[in-house]
């Protein structure tokens, strides 16, 4: 397949230039939408919220299929993933696959969306993706990396999650820890910061593309139940979308998020001495 993809229309090629409120404000709309199914399938009715993603995935393969050679028939192609996202975790059975491999079964097909995903959409999919060496400062690649630690260990103290290991030792951690990297760092940086983010800026600019990647990913953390998650998970998400416009690489979000979720679920269960504020955040 050509690193180059085929030539798109060149009418109407953004929402900026587009005429009509509804040409700008499509995409939100959708977005509204998916923040709607999370909650009608993380709190209100499960099988109401889970016909609802349905039905928004097929109409986003649909809307994007009908301008497939366009910039924004492919950046709907991209975003349709995020419906089937909740689909996918609601047709795995916590008791078949216990722990983390409910982690490892829904977020294998994460990395088969943004492979395939770009792929399909033909382009240049180590770019889209982001997996190429990070370009830039090498001062950006080293701050996501450093304040992971800090980012988990800030999750831990709104969630409180159980752990994901026996115990807090190195023999029990190092393979969920492992799986978290991959399963959770690489699958979902290559399909949010990596596929939809790439084609999310191309149809709707870099900033715009950023806010509307950290919004998307944001709202399918309503299902922890708590809205101090969800604006936390934003503002790393801003954080992290914004390093990978820097650095033009998801290695670094990547590895970081992996961290991230290493402290989250296999650490901080397991230390309680280390939260800062034991159980203010849990009571509440």
């Amino acid at each position: 397949m050509s690193l180059q993809h085929p030539p798109l229309a060149t009418v109407d090629e953004s929402p900026a230039t587009a005429s009509g409120f509804w040409a700008r404000g499509e995409p939100w709309f959708y977005l509204g939408i998916l923040g709607f199914s999370e909650l009608l399938s993380d709190l209100l009715a499960p099988l109401a919220g889970v016909w609802l993603h349905a039905m928004l995935a097929v109409w986003l393969v649909v809307r994007g299929g009908q301008q497939l050679r366009t910039v924004r028939g492919r950046f709907y192609i991209a975003i349709s993933t995020m419906a089937m996202i909740r689909i996918i975790s609601f047709a795995i059975s916590p008791t078949l696959a216990p722990g983390i491999w409910y982690y490892v079964s829904a977020e294998f097909p994460l990395m088969l969306f943004a492979l395939i995903g770009a792929q399909s959409l033909d382009l240049p999919w180590k770019s889209a993706l982001g997996m190429v060496w990070p370009q830039g400062w090498p001062g950006w690649t080293l701050l996501v990396l450093l304040t992971s630690p800090l980012i988990g260990w800030g999750e831990a103290h709104i969630l409180h999650p159980p752990p994901l290991s026996a115990n807090g030792s190195l023999a029990a951690v190092w393979l969920p820890a492992l799986l978290l990297v991959v399963f959770t760092g690489f699958s979902e940086e290559w399909l949010f910061r990596g596929l939809i983010q790439t084609t999310a800026s191309q149809w709707l600019g870099p900033r715009a593309g950023l806010w509307f990647t950290a919004v998307g990913w944001s709202l399918l953390h309503i299902g922890w139940n708590s809205a101090l998650d969800v604006l936390y998970v934003f503002l790393v998400g801003i954080f992290w979308c914004w390093i990978r416009a820097k650095t033009r690489s998801t290695w670094a979000t990547a590895l970081s998020h992996g961290a991230a979720n290493i402290v989250l679920f296999c650490l901080m269960p397991w230390h309680p001495g280390w939260y800062l504020i034991p159980t203010f955040w849990h009571t509440l």
